[in-house]
């Protein structure tokens, strides 16, 4: 047995007693033993040592998407050549490890078969995919293993999500609605946004203004490394309220007898009322009265955020300023009074 057929091992070597030898190929090989006395003299013994050739461990697996099965095809094998043959395959074991190393499946089977397995990967927002490795040990007959493994890749499969709460058309955001994409994960994807009114985008978190009120269905697409997720949403943009308004303005100068009704039209109820004005003037109804001459303000804020605003003056008439050169006491009519 020399270099050219194998080697030996485990610090054996030609000249031990019980040498250790692995050949390079299966098949009949002549294998000579001299045993030379303490005289010199010497003895040969030729044998023929047959070495059977392993089974060969194949297979086929597939990346999928998590949820989806991971399917395994055994195309395992002996070798039946008679100058180098193998015995039948006895056992198939199967096995799949995470990468923690932890055991996932373990399977014996006494047939070749073909199987699926759905893996459960912990995926998180920030974890796009999660190796697993599946080996096969094969036993023929005779007693001989061989094993083989191979990596399959199960893909995090992505959620696609975000942010639909309405917006104003008017203030405070003025139809324009900032789209907060809350999609698991993240990392390592592309995006395509559809917003309902014709326009799209491929930003991560796109802001999109839209020109009118409605509900709009607004369709967000993720694009994985091998999968994908498609969400949609309705966003729908607020009217604002409309604001109109009766006034009373003030009959005599100095008198606080105005007053403003207001009607709301549009908006969602209920309303709040944000009133300033002059002389460090506030109230929160409705409807204002006891009012002095001036320029008010008011804000009305729906239940939905929308701000609506409106600006009214209420007016006096002038002060009725004269002199007299009356130095008698008479009598005269003012404004159908007797004075």
């Amino acid at each position: 047995m020399g270099a050219n057929t194998g080697q030996y091992v485990n610090g054996t070597s030609s000249a031990s007693e019980n040498p250790e030898y692995i050949f390079n190929s299966c098949g009949e090989h002549i294998v000579s033993l001299t045993a030379i006395d303490s005289l010199g003299c010497d003895s040969i013994y030729t044998d023929t040592v047959i070495i059977y050739e392993l089974p060969i461990p194949n297979f086929t697996t597939n990346n999928v998407c998590e949820g989806n099965p991971t399917c395994v095809n055994d195309l395992s094998q002996y070798n039946q050549n008679n100058n180098c043959f193998g015995f039948p395959i006895n056992t198939w074991q199967w096995e799949i490890i995470d990468n923690n190393g932890v055991n996932v499946y373990s399977n014996t089977d006494y047939s070749s078969i073909n199987f699926c397995d759905t893996l459960s990967p912990l995926c998180d927002s920030s974890t796009i995919s999660f190796d697993y490795e599946i080996a096969l040990t094969l036993t023929d007959t005779y007693g001989c293993s061989n094993s083989t493994s191979k990596t399959t890749t199960i893909y995090c499969q992505p959620i696609a999500d975000f942010d639909s709460s309405g917006v104003c058309i008017d203030s405070p955001n003025g139809g324009t609605k900032y789209f907060n994409n809350t999609s698991s994960p993240q990392s390592g994807m592309t995006w395509k946004w559809y917003f309902g009114d014709g326009d799209s985008s491929s930003t991560i978190n796109p802001t999109h203004t839209y020109s009118n009120t409605g509900i709009y269905n607004v369709t967000l697409i993720l694009i994985g490394p091998n999968c994908n997720d498609t969400t949609t949403h309705q966003v729908e943009v607020w009217e604002n309220a409309t604001i109109t308004h009766i006034d009373t303005n003030i009959l005599c100068f100095g008198d606080n007898s105005g007053s403003i009704d207001i009607t709301i039209y549009g908006g969602i109820a209920p309303f709040i009322f944000l009133w300033s004005g002059p002389n460090g003037f506030s109230s929160s109804t409705e409807d204002i009265n006891n009012l002095f001459a001036g320029t008010y303000y008011l804000q009305v804020l729906d239940n939905n955020g929308c701000l609506s605003y409106d600006t009214i003056i209420i007016t006096e008439n002038n002060l009725i300023t004269g002199t007299s050169l009356i130095d008698t006491c008479d009598t005269y009519n003012w404004n159908g009074q007797t004075i």
